[in-house]
């Protein structure tokens, strides 16, 4: 997270000692050197360390270790920061799904043929998910995916080719029976944390475009091209 205000503290007995202070960059990493002769006693014993992180104001704490001490620190540390969601500022607007889709594709009617991209964000940090698509008939495929430190899912890929096979079957139908059976139809996208529902999306498939695809000598696709005379292109 940038913008965010750390202080490093040394535990002390009485007092916890100042160490210094950073703020967080674009990539919400952050340094604090401490090198004034004030403190080089105090790395010679080895400090026991803490972090404390505040929002951009400067006194709304959002994160401290003070629980999870760094005991005999060393002149080098390395911290990894993971604030929980609800603390982030600016985070109430709640997990979300988002369609990526190629320069052909409507909003939230991606084209046959194309892969269903999605873009997440408002979620845990670093939380395994899982991510479904259902259509009248029930569950056509389920993964799971990782948030990075952020809350956030960057371009994953969930289908990819959609509406040109059926994640259910392992059947392989002609290219025109496929688009026939998915054309205009729309899938529910299902993301949740464990067995609670947190986000959703309806995305409807559009068939109407052309097509550009190898087959195979019955129309079935091929996901590759072969040199022989089998070879064809349907458009």
């Amino acid at each position: 997270m940038p913008d965010l205000f750390v202080k490093a503290y040394d535990r002390d007995l009485v007092f916890d000692d100042l160490l210094g202070t950073a703020m967080t960059g674009p990539d919400g990493s952050f340094e604090i050197v401490s090198e004034s002769p004030d403190f080089r006693g105090l790395f010679e014993v080895r400090p026991d360390l803490y972090l404390r992180v505040y929002r951009p104001d400067r006194t709304t704490q959002i994160w401290t270790s003070e629980e999870c001490v760094r005991w005999n620190a060393g002149r080098y540390e390395t911290f990894d920061v993971r604030i929980p969601g609800h603390a982030v500022p600016n985070s109430g607007r709640g997990p979300s799904i988002a369609l990526v889709g190629s320069p052909r594709q409507a909003p939230d009617a991606p084209q046959a043929g194309d892969a269903l991209v999605v873009r997440m964000s408002g979620l845990r940090p670093s939380t395994l998910y899982s991510i479904s698509a259902h259509d009248e008939t029930g569950e056509t495929f389920s993964q799971s995916i990782l948030s990075d430190a952020r809350g956030e899912v960057h371009d994953a890929v969930v289908w990819a080719q959609i509406g040109l096979d059926d994640p259910r079957s392992k059947e392989r139908l002609p290219v025109d029976a496929l688009r026939a059976r998915w054309l205009g139809r729309t899938i529910e996208l299902v993301l949740r944390d464990g067995d609670r529902m947190v986000a959703k999306r309806i995305v409807a498939i559009d068939g109407q475009g052309p097509l550009a695809v190898a087959t195979d000598e019955g129309r079935r696709i091929l996901n590759g091209f072969e040199i022989g005379e089998a070879d064809r292109c349907d458009g």
